[in-house]
């Protein structure tokens, strides 16, 4: 039996509501931690949530310990199964956003390019990390649908929430230099598209 979610006040229940989740039962796969960093979420909220997951014999999940400290809830398909270009698309994704240039310059190849959203072509790490700072996404959440990796090419696909609670979809396509397991990301094609209410 499913349990709706209990009164937490509009702004914290369309919070839960951006990143679908809608019963208690699935309020019990995040931390309180990581519920914290959604835009509209307080420790109230957080409070009222732990009384009905401790009546309905639930609790908090542990939090998922990442090499990364986001700001925003991080979501999805984080795992990489033993496939180093899939942790590299992950550490560059999760590093674009973070605004973490360490994470970009361990995944990329200093002259990369990058297609935005098919008619934009940026040059180099630099270029990448100043056109992404002009476009200030403050994230609530990051979620990560899908990595695949073949060979040399690899994609990415997911959804942001930012902090008013739009929405963003992207997909992404990356060339590696080659086959091998160390090597980084020299082409990048990237699109984004606000879902409009």
């Amino acid at each position: 039996m499913s349990h709706g979610l209990p009164n937490i006040g509009k702004a914290a229940t369309k919070a839960l509501q951006t990143i679908d989740v809608t019963q208690l039962e699935e309020v019990a796969a995040f931390s309180k931690d990581e519920l914290l960093k959604l835009h509209g979420m307080g420790q109230k909220s957080i409070n009222i949530l732990e009384s009905a997951l401790t009546e309905s014999n639930l609790t908090f999940s542990d939090a998922e310990a990442h090499p990364y400290k986001p700001d925003f809830l991080l979501l999805g398909d984080l795992s990489c199964d033993n496939a180093p270009k899939r942790r590299v698309i992950r550490d560059f994704v999760v590093g674009l956003f973070v605004g973490k240039q360490s994470n970009l310059e361990e995944t990329l190849n200093p002259a990369v390019e990058t297609e935005i959203n098919g008619d934009q072509t940026i040059n180099g790490i630099d270029e990448l990390i100043t056109y992404f700072d002009k476009k200030d996404i403050q994230l609530s959440s990051l979620n990560l649908l899908s990595i695949l990796s073949h060979g040399k090419y690899g994609a990415a696909d997911g959804v942001i929430i930012a902090k008013p609670g739009q929405r963003i979809h992207f997909a992404s396509f990356y060339t590696f230099e080659n086959t091998k397991k160390e090597a980084l990301i020299k082409a990048i094609r990237f699109y984004m598209i606000e879902e409009v209410e």
